[in-house]
């Protein structure tokens, strides 16, 4: 049966020091967004000395959005706890709105840690559960294989400008040359994109210019555009189908 409602404030609940869940960049974004826009809906489950069970995430962002008070229901588990929002109706925009929020913010934010879950739970647990050792991305495999670099570091630091590292003379003589011809100007705009590929770029002085002369801000502009091969997980060179690991070991699976 259900017990006693009361009210406490929300540092009251503890957070979770094993959580499986890591959580990811864009849940944390939805979750946001979803609390600014509709406020607390989906409730959180505690233990009996009011460790989260499930919900840490929605609490440590619930305090960050400046939610102070949680009003706590007692039950054994025999009783089905809903929460009821007096200020929306389903059957509108805002409502069918909410319950999207509701599911897509869940689905987003899960990221399970299967080490931890390894080292808590027993093999039975995890088979009972599907819970499979996760398959290493073709990244995470690049990144452990060996290979021999053909890239020389210079022995002084250089002094390079972005500038620098490209060369134009080619594609401003091919622009340049654009003007001896009656075009119209869409047919100018066309051709001076056809002539981009005469730029040359050179990636040795884009390696140098990253490492030792480029702000923080430059360095992220930099990897985005793949000018520097950096590991970025999926959403690096494997997902731009720029690289492609071959003749990768399955990794062993345990379970």
């Amino acid at each position: 049966m259900s017990g006693k409602v009361h009210k406490v404030g929300i540092e009251e609940l503890i957070q979770d020091d094993k959580n499986f869940n890591k959580g990811t960049k864009r849940g944390k974004v939805l979750m946001k967004h979803s609390l600014q826009k509709f406020g607390a809906g989906r409730s959180v489950l505690i233990d009996k000395n009011n460790r989260l069970v499930a919900g840490n995430k929605t609490q440590e962002m619930a305090k960050e959005e400046g939610i102070k008070d949680v009003i706590i229901v007692e039950t054994d588990g025999k009783t089905l706890v809903a929460v009821k929002r007096t200020d929306v109706d389903l059957d509108t925009p805002e409502g069918r709105e909410m319950a999207l929020a509701d599911n897509v913010t869940a689905e987003q934010n899960i990221d399970l840690e299967y080490a931890k879950m390894k080292d808590e739970l027993s093999k039975e647990v995890l088979k009972a559960w599907d819970i499979k050792a996760p398959v290493k991305t073709e990244t995470e495999m690049l990144s452990k294989m060996e290979y021999n670099s053909c890239y020389y570091e210079p022995k002084e630091k250089p002094e390079l400008r972005l500038e620098d590292c490209v060369d134009l003379e080619k594609f401003n003589a091919k622009v340049e040359a654009l003007k001896e011809y009656d075009l119209t100007d869409e047919e100018r705009k066309v051709l001076r994109w056809f002539a981009y590929r005469f730029i040359r770029i050179d990636f040795e002085s884009v390696a140098n210019y990253y490492a030792f002369n480029a702000r923080e801000e430059m360095k992220k502009a930099i990897e985005r555009l793949r000018l520097v091969l950096v590991d970025n997980g999926w959403g690096g060179y494997i997902m731009d189908g720029m690289l492609k690991v071959v003749n990768a070991e399955e990794p062993e699976r345990d379970d």
